[in-house]
């Protein structure tokens, strides 16, 4: 019989389910359950013989004709020699971006990549790409979709940019495993990144010592870290993780079994020596961490909050900790230090890197300049080329946390 809506009526549920065939459409039928669902089904044989049975839809949501027309065009994909039914279940069974996700971490993880890499590419998938991708298979990852997942990071390109890079980098991953043909990430346009630095002024680093002192005792550690980054330059993650083994007081000298370039070996004066010495003999100290968290279990992992309200308190919006380490940069030039021995204590690979951290005044600027100004002129009237002058900065003592 030809399988109408009329028809469909008609049939009754049995205690088997069985199925009625089409005589419109050879291999179109519809399969009745015993609980009275109906279902449209094909049957064909693939290009190498092999006989399939597929779904085509569930008669309460789909007219005859209108399952009659999917099955058909069903047919032609088959005398093309595709496999409808086949499709479907690797579809439905094909990878997804969580599984990308495990296939990464299993590249990029220690040992391959620094412990710090691997939590930023963590980091990363957690709070951007598994939220908005996880559960879309590869196919689904189109350029539209990863386009608008970036331009709803805007107002971080940074952040967008970072994500984009490690979305592209997994997905050649994707290409490579034969999960997907073709990255869709790839020559995608990133924003612009305006870096920006901060360099402040001694009212400023006045007003910021003064906030630190305004905090409460239980955030002891916090506010010392903050004053070690100022006078030191170093990475909050050198310090933040750092433990009382890798420094000798007596020695003025601290050893980094690993940072972002390495491990190096860094030292210290009179002033860094006082502020640990405040630390050590501070009620809460830690015989192993530098800076504890509140259970003494491991080194401090969120000395964030504490930074936010002392950058509120002083109205310096946009103050980052990172900034401590361009201003430290800054003023040891103006002490007088040579851009290799900021280089050294900055631990940079490329004198190019630790030019994008010094940061100069106005003040300075105009005073090169009269003295430029002034050592040409001396030279045209004495006709003589000058000698170099280099006048050591007075040292000043530093503020410590009492």
């Amino acid at each position: 019989m030809k399988i109408t809506k009329n028809s469909l009526k008609a049939l009754e549920p049995r205690a088997k389910d069985y199925v009625v065939w089409d005589d419109a459409l050879p291999g179109f039928g519809v399969r009745i359950w015993p609980t009275g669902k109906q279902t449209y089904v094909l049957m064909y044989r693939t290009a190498g013989g092999t006989q399939r049975k597929m779904t085509v839809g569930q008669a309460a949501v789909m007219t005859p004709d209108e399952a009659r027309d999917r099955a058909r065009k069903a047919l032609v994909d088959v005398r093309d020699g595709q496999d409808p039914h086949r499709d479907k279940i690797d579809r439905r069974t094909a990878e997804t971006v969580a599984d990308l996700h495990r296939a990464f971490m299993e590249v990029y993880s220690q040992p391959r990549v620094k412990k710090n890499t691997e939590e930023v590419y963590g980091r990363l998938w957690r709070q951007y790409l598994l939220p908005r991708f996880g559960r879309e298979k590869l196919a689904e990852v189109t350029r539209e979709a990863l386009t608008k997942f970036h331009g709803e990071l805007v107002d971080h390109p940074r952040t967008a940019n970072m994500a984009l890079g490690v979305m592209r980098v997994a997905l050649n991953i994707a290409v490579e495993r034969g999960w997907i043909a073709k990255n869709p990430a790839l020559k995608m346009k990133q924003y612009p990144e305006r870096r920006r630095q901060m360099v402040l002024t001694p009212e400023q680093m006045r007003a910021l010592l003064a906030a630190m002192d305004r905090q409460p005792p239980r955030r002891w550690a916090s506010v010392f870290l903050y004053r070690l980054l100022l006078f030191t330059g170093l990475r909050l993650r050198e310090w933040a993780k750092a433990e009382w083994s890798w420094i000798n007081l007596d020695a003025g000298m601290m050893s980094l079994p690993d940072t972002k370039t390495g491990a190096r070996v860094v030292h210290f004066g009179d002033e860094v020596r006082v502020i640990l010495l405040q630390i050590k003999s501070h009620p809460l100290s830690s015989k192993v961490w530098v800076f504890p968290n509140e259970g003494h279990t491991g080194p401090l992992t969120h000395p964030y909050n504490c930074w936010d309200d002392i950058v509120a308190d002083t109205g310096l919006k946009g103050l980052r900790m990172h900034d401590l380490r361009h201003t430290f940069a800054s003023y040891s030039l103006l002490s007088g230090a040579n851009i290799k021995e900021v280089q050294q204590m900055l631990g940079h690979k490329t004198l190019r890197t630790t030019e994008r951290y010094v940061g100069v005044f106005d003040e300075t600027i105009r005073s090169a300049q009269s003295r430029t100004a002034s050592t040409l002129m001396d030279a045209a009237m004495s006709g003589k080329l000058p000698g170099r002058v280099t006048a050591p900065a007075p040292r000043r003592g530093i503020r410590t946390a009492g």
